[in-house]
C-alpha cells in the first residue's frame, strides 16, 4: 500500500473541491474507480466531479466545517457541518434563498495512495425539514 497522509487528503479534497468548487484536485486524490456510498451513490471519480458542481450550482456558497477527523493507516473519518442558501432547484425543491445547514460524518478508505470509497451519513431529514419549510409551513414532513 502506498504511504497517505489520511487526514490531510481528506481535508484537501473537502476545503478545495466542496468549498472552493476546484473538481480538478480530485484528478489528484482519487481513484478512477472511486465509489460513495449513502444518501447519494456514486461511481467514478468523474460522477462525482459532476455531482458537486450540481451541489454546488443549487449552493453557489455551500461550505463544509470540519469538527473531526479520525485517521487509522488506509482510513480516515470526519465529522461535519455542510452550510448553504439555497438558490437553484435541488431534489424537487424549487430555489428558497434560505440558509440550511446539515451535519455529517463520512469514512474514507484509500488503497494505493487514492481515495478509493466513501460511506457517507448526512442528515438528510434536517436538510429537507429546512428546505420544505421554506417553501410551505403546512407540509406532511412538518405536521
Amino acid at each position: 500500500m502506498a504511504e497517505v497522509d489520511a487526514e490531510r487528503v481528506a481535508t484537501n479534497i473537502i476545503e478545495q473541491a466542496w468549498n472552493q468548487g476546484h473538481v480538478e484536485v480530485l484528478d489528484r486524490y482519487v481513484a478512477p474507480n472511486y465509489r460513495r456510498r449513502g444518501s447519494t451513490v456514486i461511481d467514478g471519480r468523474e460522477a462525482w466531479k459532476e455531482w458537486i458542481v450540481a451541489v454546488r450550482t443549487a449552493f453557489p456558497d455551500f461550505h463544509v466545517k470540519i469538527h473531526d477527523v479520525i485517521t487509522s493507516e488506509d482510513r480516515a473519518a470526519v465529522r461535519f457541518t455542510a452550510s448553504a442558501t439555497h438558490s437553484s432547484p435541488y431534489l424537487g425543491f424549487d430555489p428558497t434563498g434560505e440558509k440550511f445547514s446539515a451535519d455529517g460524518m463520512v469514512m474514507v478508505r484509500y488503497e494505493g495512495g487514492l481515495l478509493v470509497e466513501e460511506w457517507e451519513v448526512v442528515d438528510r431529514l434536517a436538510l429537507f425539514n429546512q428546505l420544505q419549510s421554506a417553501t410551505t409551513a403546512d407540509t406532511p414532513i412538518n405536521r
